[in-house]
């Protein structure tokens, strides 16, 4: 049975490799087993070859003939997607620190006004209306702060900057 695999993803490359140059020259050209290859390409596995073993599959697959190098492209592809959330959560917390300084400069101003001696009610409601517009700022900046948060503690922990 012919298991579905999402593209951009290891498995997907490494049995673009093996199907091309074969399970048993794929295994050869780690120094490894063919089950272990086939392991793998299977979607779900958690295995998955080092560094140097994916240079040599991606140079087997090369020297067959193959066109590019499947996982090197794949690993490329992925970077260039995390990279891009992660440059879009930086520019999204920047974006919620320029309305929060706006409104909290609004909020400043409004209840400036109320010190002066001739504050009308109405200036005291335009400053309290200001203030919670400017907490509110902050809260969405608090917000997307977390999302840089490092999970955990010791050298496993996860940074998570880059997620919205």
């Amino acid at each position: 049975m012919t298991l579905a695999r999402d593209p951009l993803t290891f498995p997907d490359a490494i049995t673009r490799i093996a199907d091309h140059i074969g399970y048993d020259v794929a295994a050869r050209a780690v120094g490894k087993s063919e089950r272990l290859i086939r392991k793998w390409t299977h979607p779900r596995s958690a295995a998955f070859p080092s560094l140097m073993q994916a240079l040599n599959l991606d140079a087997a697959f090369m020297a067959a003939g193959g066109d590019g190098a499947p996982i090197l492209e794949t690993y490329a592809r992925l970077f260039d997607i995390e990279a891009g959330t992660t440059i879009a959560c930086h520019l999204s917390l920047a974006s919620a620190v320029a309305v929060a300084a706006r409104e909290h400069g609004e909020a400043i101003e409004h209840t400036l006004q109320v010190a002066h001696p001739n504050a009308s009610d109405r200036d005291v409601m335009r400053a309290i209306g200001s203030t919670e517009e400017a907490s509110s700022a902050m809260a969405v900046v608090t917000r997307r702060l977390s999302a840089f948060l490092r999970r955990g503690a010791g050298p496993g922990r996860e940074y998570r900057g880059g997620t919205t």
